[in-house]
């Protein structure tokens, strides 16, 4: 579940609960008594409760998706590494004087269809 079906599941919910509360107020009128605020006191009881349990839901659904993100970039991120090491060591001597001078002086490089190192401004 994401925030817009929680969101949208919570109006639900309390809709239901305001037209339930406003009904038992409206058709009771002056013979509102205890047992009447005793239902709304339980239906807002329990909106409050399936409103907790809703959220509780989501929030530990985007937490684990938020994990497993991580976990996947975590994969990316060394995949890219071992990457840029077999580029950087496919580079002569001079190449990677080259492309130490071009980095210190602020050079962009992209990484180029055929895995060679390729500056941003030719692209």
């Amino acid at each position: 579940m994401n925030f817009e079906v929680a969101g949208r599941t919570t109006a639900f919910i309390w809709g239901v609960i305001g037209t339930l509360a406003g009904i038992m107020i409206f058709f009771n009128g002056s013979d509102f008594d205890w047992p009447h605020m005793a239902a709304i006191g339980a239906l807002v009881t329990a909106g409050f409760l399936s409103t907790a349990v809703m959220w509780g839901i989501t929030m530990g659904a985007i937490e684990k998706t938020g994990q497993a993100s991580r976990a996947s970039h975590g994969a990316k991120a060394k995949n890219s590494d071992a990457d840029l090491k077999a580029i950087l060591s496919r580079l002569s001597d001079d190449q990677l004087e080259q492309l130490r001078e071009a980095l210190d002086r602020g050079e962009e490089y992209l990484l180029g269809d055929d895995g060679e190192l390729v500056p941003a401004s030719r692209r």
